[in-house]
């Protein structure tokens, strides 16, 4: 009878600590006003990594608004997955080099062909270094390709325009930054651009998290 009573006690200890460490009481409780139970309940409350994953999302959001600031092209700087869903994914990864004003001088990206993501085929058939530059169209950039097996028929360049920045999330894979209607310039296709953090692939730019 004992043994019930006091485990009664101690279970009436923790809950009290959790509901002082969530603010309902008038102060947090420390590890030195509760008991051992207590204290391991908190840490598992803890341990559920809610706060970071909210604070995660705000400071996305925060990068893609700060994105949105920057004119066309100087927004494109970074790790975007273009792409288009039907059946399949058809999705591939770019980095692009800065490029702050228009201009028709050739600026550096890198390609990476998505074989890694589930249940994709790449829109584009090869990695490695490229280039893009701006034509006389607005919001529209020409990207060089390093070799004829990247696009149907060996086309080595692609004119590409974007339009429809959002940093909202709505539609968008829950880790990127800022969303874009891509459209390809020869045959009006509509694709989708989403755009990641820096960090998302690795800098030779050879391997990129899931991004779904």
């Amino acid at each position: 009878m004992r043994d019930q009573i006091w485990k009664a006690v101690r279970w009436l200890v923790a809950v009290t600590a959790l509901f002082a460490a969530s603010g309902c009481g008038s102060r947090q409780a420390s590890p030195a006003d509760v008991g051992s139970d207590a204290v391991v309940a908190m840490d598992l409350t803890a341990d559920t990594g809610r706060v970071d994953a909210a604070l995660t999302d705000a400071a996305l959001t925060d990068l893609g608004a700060a994105d949105m600031n920057l004119s066309f092209p100087a927004v494109l700087e970074g790790v975007w997955l273009i792409g288009w869903s039907g059946g399949m994914n058809h999705f591939s990864w770019v980095r692009f080099s800065k490029m702050a004003t228009r201009t028709m001088t050739k600026k550096d990206a890198w390609l990476l062909d998505g074989q890694a993501i589930m249940s994709n085929l790449p829109q584009w058939s090869c990695n490695g270094e490229a280039s893009y530059w701006m034509g006389a169209a607005g919001n529209t950039i020409y990207l060089d390709f390093p070799s004829t097996s990247c696009l149907p028929g060996g086309k080595l360049t692609q004119g590409y325009v974007f339009s429809d920045f959002d940093s909202s999330g709505a539609g968008a894979p829950q880790d990127a930054i800022l969303s874009a209607t891509v459209m390809i310039q020869a045959t009006l296709q509509q694709l989708s651009g989403y755009k990641y953090p820096a960090t998302w692939c690795d800098a030779a730019m050879t391997s990129c998290k899931a991004p779904w």
